[in-house]
């Protein structure tokens, strides 16, 4: 008997710490459960566009030798929201290439809408080994502050894409476009979009350190979006913000391959 009652003062000593437990943890548990919230709202309310139409691969004229530029990313690369590839900010940074060498530039994008990068170097790794590009561009990042994933891992999968990228040519030129600014999204509410907009910075962050340390590397903050730069999703930059964002982005493109010659 006496055991009987010290087991169940000891059950009803972990049942009342179990409640205290519960309430001190409530504050911290309820806004991650809005925001789990608000993503299944923003999932279900936001449309779904396609990617752009349009081949992946193509060209422009020039004089002299032809350079190859390599576009790997995610939706913004591949157009998502826009009504041709051409609008894209991968062919648009081409054409802006093109335009400030005066040389032929050969493009190829390869990358699908939701892609995170290590899912980009997964599928793509047999694409990109060994080929023969001059200089690389990768927009990455959105999809993984979105997923929750890690800087850390994040910035493993970076450094994995850097030497598939450089398996042919160890001093091959790369820009990294910038993570754009997801608190400014139409498309995100509060406090998601605040959420959102600090992961996002924290990859940028990473970005922009990793590009430090390699002279080859350079990247392209993407800055404030404006009002009225979104596809129909409010997520997506239209034509008007790919092509402003292709300007800086090609100009970097430019002054990397400068400064191998």
């Amino acid at each position: 008997m006496p055991d009987g009652c010290r087991l169940e003062g000891h059950t009803v000593a972990l049942g009342t710490m179990e409640k205290l437990l519960f309430w001190a943890l409530a504050p911290l548990c309820l806004p991650l459960f809005l925001l789990w919230l608000q993503g299944l709202w923003v999932r279900g309310r936001v449309p779904r566009l396609a990617e752009a139409m349009g081949r992946r691969s193509g060209s422009f004229a020039g004089t002299g030798k032809a350079l190859h530029l390599l576009v790997v990313g995610e939706s913004p690369a591949v157009g998502v929201g826009l009504s041709h590839i051409s609008h894209s900010m991968s062919v648009q940074s081409a054409a802006q290439l093109a335009q400030l060498t005066g040389r032929p530039v050969h493009w190829t994008v390869l990358g699908y809408s939701g892609a995170k990068l290590a899912d980009l170097l997964h599928v793509y790794a047999g694409h990109i080994h060994g080929g023969h590009f001059d200089i690389a561009l990768l927009v990455t990042g959105v999809n993984d502050a979105t997923s929750n994933n890690s800087q850390v891992r994040f910035l493993s999968a970076l450094r994995a894409m850097l030497a598939l990228f450089r398996s042919e040519n160890a001093e091959l030129p790369v820009v990294m476009a910038g993570v754009p600014p997801l608190k400014d999204f139409p498309a995100l509410p509060e406090p998601l979009a605040s959420w959102l907009g600090w992961r996002a910075r924290c990859i940028d962050e990473g970005l922009a350190k990793f590009a430090q340390n390699d002279l080859r590397l350079r990247h392209i903050p993407c800055g404030a979006v404006e009002v009225g730069e979104f596809a129909a999703d409010g997520f997506h930059p239209d034509a008007l913000a790919s092509q402003r964002w292709a300007l800086e982005l090609g100009v970097a493109c430019r002054d990397l391959l400068a400064g191998a010659d």
